[in-house]
């Protein structure tokens, strides 16, 4: 796969990937992203990765965002990692202060819409086979990941699995969908007992509270009976839940990018979906 706008292309870091560095033209300017694919067979799926914010380290190059990249591609997928686009010429310190307040940055927005381009951009260079779309969000990259499905700024029946990797559920809003929104993709929170930004309990009652909502869904009355959602497999949202990480998951990187594989793997299995790429 040769997009037009690929600007480089790196050898493997990993055995069997390819790393390829895109420019990501839109109307309101250029970014860069990086693909990262099977060196030998076509890709069978794609997944977006949304990092964290940029005042948190937030770039492509982010240690967990690309080993989840690398192993995306060792089980058949292309994954885009992106920048958040440019944003030059703000007064970064009002911003910045602005953030450390509140969570929240006034250019924030734009950082969805240069997400919702990569997605548009991943979507449309990768062949038509691997046009399944995973949604992998770490850190603020897990509110532009949940933005990006609710609010239909990708295609609703192109995403089958969001990956949540320690959501800041204390600083913005997980709203469940409704009846009206259709199918809900399968999900799985990843989250430290230990992570400072938002407590394990918060995460918990979310998980618990989508289950239900989603139980509610399929109940043909509309009310599920008391389940216990912990011994479910059939749950909208699998938790797994990792004993310390606090929040960053340094030295655990190739960790947490094989869980978020497995679960990738597993989906396209159950789900009739592709096999990895040979």
């Amino acid at each position: 796969m040769r997009p037009a706008t690929a600007d480089e292309v790196h050898e493997p870091f990993a055995a069997g990937v390819i790393r390829e560095r895109v420019a990501i033209a839109t109307p309101r300017g250029e970014f860069a992203g990086e693909l990262a694919y099977p060196a030998r067979g076509a890709p069978r799926f794609a997944a977006l990765l949304a990092g964290p914010h940029p005042y948190m380290g937030g770039t492509m190059r982010h240690a967990l965002i690309g080993a989840i990249g690398d192993e995306l591609a060792t089980r058949g997928g292309v994954s885009l990692r992106f920048d958040y686009g440019d944003l030059s010429g703000i007064d970064v310190a009002a911003s910045m202060a602005r953030f450390w307040e509140t969570g929240h940055a006034p250019e924030d927005a734009q950082r969805l819409d240069a997400a919702a381009d990569a997605a548009s951009f991943l979507i449309h260079c990768a062949p038509p086979a691997a046009r399944r779309l995973v949604m992998v969000g770490y850190s603020f990259g897990c509110h532009v990941a949940w933005r990006l499905w609710l609010d239909r700024r990708v295609p609703r029946h192109a995403v089958t699995e969001v990956v949540l990797i320690s959501p800041t559920m204390t600083r913005h809003e997980f709203v469940w969908p409704d009846a009206t929104t259709g199918e809900v993709p399968r999900m799985l929170v990843i989250h430290s007992a230990d992570d400072f930004a938002t407590p394990l309990t918060a995460v918990k009652n979310w998980v618990d509270s989508a289950n239900r909502a989603h139980a509610d869904r399929q109940s043909p009355n509309g009310r599920a009976a008391e389940v216990d959602f912990s011994a479910s497999t059939s749950v909208a949202v699998s938790l797994a839940e990792m004993p310390a990480g606090n929040h960053f998951f340094r030295g655990s990187e190739t960790d947490i990018a094989a869980i978020a594989g497995d679960f990738a793997a597993r989906a396209c299995t159950a789900g009739g979906g592709p096999e990895a790429a040979t």
